[in-house]
């Protein structure tokens, strides 16, 4: 039984990689530019991480929901199948395009959020810029 699970696993971890070190970087950066923003003041290091975690709690959804495609394109694409390639790709910009203007509608939701919260009013003006 360990003997197949080994191979599988290393096709896995030959897919999986370059994910891994997309994400790696990512976080890296995300770091690094914490620890610059830092050095200009407390409050715009509270105000980028508030702000940051409210967008990316908002756009999650859409952006893994449209991010999706991506691994559909490649399966049928893999499997020979351009038409439903297109397909996929034609609804994910039906998905996406009216999805941007509902992000945006978030925007005043977020700021009232931030100004009714008991925050000093210098970081909430701060996380909704």
């Amino acid at each position: 039984m360990p003997e197949l699970i080994e191979p599988k696993l290393g096709k896995i971890l030959k897919i999986a990689l370059p994910i891994v070190i997309s994400r790696a970087s990512y976080t890296a950066m995300l770091f690094v530019d914490r620890l610059f923003l830092s050095r200009v003041g407390k409050y715009e290091l509270a105000a980028a991480m508030s702000g940051s975690l409210s967008s990316y709690v908002i756009s999650a959804f859409f952006v893994g929901l449209v991010g999706y495609v991506t691994a559909l394109v490649a399966q049928y694409y893999g499997a020979n199948h351009q038409k439903k390639c297109t397909r996929a790709t034609t609804q994910n910009l039906y998905l996406s395009v009216p999805g941007s203007p509902i992000l945006l509608d978030f925007m005043p939701i977020i700021k009232s959020v931030f100004v009714s919260s008991v925050q000093d009013p210098t970081l909430a003006a701060l996380a909704t810029v």
